[in-house]
């Protein structure tokens, strides 16, 4: 073999490494973005509201999910997708004229930010995590020190995708399910016959409508957006590629986990009436599957710092 036919082996060599080594970043970026995604959706409001549905629900708690479903995650990935198509939240409302699409803009910050979204998360991951695990820590206290950690993991923007994708979600999905395997295994009661509500898919849509997240995508499609331009996806097709990729994978998780806390909830629709607060039937149904152990166990799964 000449040194000419040597080096050029070792050329084909090198190029077939390092064409391994990006789809290699690129499937583990895809997956890393598709958790951060996942965890940034599923927020305060999405661990509460899908047992509720399902216990008013009852028997047809399957047509209130695919409802609900559709309201939430289905809005949500439609705003991504355009705002992927336009390169900007700004070019996604300037449609409907330049003023109206300022005042548009404004009310979604405001809603997913300190008007609605963020005390709720504060308000629910207290009620859910705090009270019945720590009695007598005082809401104002524990609101600050929730916030100066909320502050400490977010200040670098570009890097919230990777604290969330590598970190909180996946102690997020051990404990959901978890408590969803055994809800499975070994069902708190059958589903009741009739529903506690006159329409179950317009309940549906309500719920995943107030989830927020139709309305969070934008503001949450452009954090994606700067953490995959900083990982070198450049260029809109690149960047199409891995959003695109690491919404499906999103998609998919949450559908599951929708769907499993839904029958969570339809399983004790007879011993429950939409009388019980929300936060109060995630945690009743937590304790009776799991016991003590699961309410320690549900910490990583309460509500993460986002609507």
């Amino acid at each position: 073999m000449t040194k000419v036919e040597r080096d050029k082996d070792l050329r084909i060599i090198e190029e077939y490494c390092m064409n391994e080594e990006k789809k290699s970043n690129f499937f583990r970026d895809v997956i890393v973005v598709g958790f951060a995604l996942f965890s940034m959706f599923f927020g305060a409001g999405n661990v509460i509201f899908p047992p509720y549905l399902g216990l008013e629900s009852g028997s047809q708690w399957v047509s209130g999910f695919a409802t609900y479903f559709i309201a939430d995650i289905g809005l949500a990935m439609l705003a991504m997708f355009a705002l992927l198509r336009v390169g900007s939240s700004e070019a996604v409302v300037s449609r409907v004229a330049q003023i109206p699409a300022a005042v548009l803009m404004s009310a979604i910050i405001l809603c997913v930010g300190p008007m609605v979204a963020i005390p709720r998360t504060s308000a629910t991951t207290y009620e859910m995590a705090i009270v019945p695990n720590l009695s007598g820590v005082s809401p104002v206290v524990f609101s600050i020190l929730f916030f100066a950690l909320i502050l400490a993991l977010c200040i670098k923007e570009s890097a919230v995708v990777d604290i969330v994708g590598k970190i909180l979600t996946p102690l997020l999905l051990l404990g959901l399910f978890a408590i969803i395997i055994k809800g499975v295994i070994t069902p708190l009661g059958e589903p009741s016959a009739l529903p506690q509500i006159a329409n179950v898919a317009v309940t549906g849509i309500k719920a995943g409508y107030q989830t927020m997240d139709a309305l969070a995508a934008l503001p949450f499609g452009i954090i994606v957006l700067q953490s995959v331009t900083a990982k070198g996806y450049d260029s809109g097709r690149k960047q199409f590629r891995v959003v695109g990729g690491s919404a499906v994978l999103a998609g998919i998780l949450l559908l599951a986990v929708y769907m499993g806390l839904a029958y969570l909830g339809a399983t004790v629709s007879a011993q429950y009436t939409n009388d019980i607060g929300r936060a109060q039937l995630i945690m009743a149904i937590i304790e009776a599957l799991m016991g003590k152990v699961g309410m320690v166990l549900f910490w990583p799964a309460s509500p993460p710092p986002w609507p």
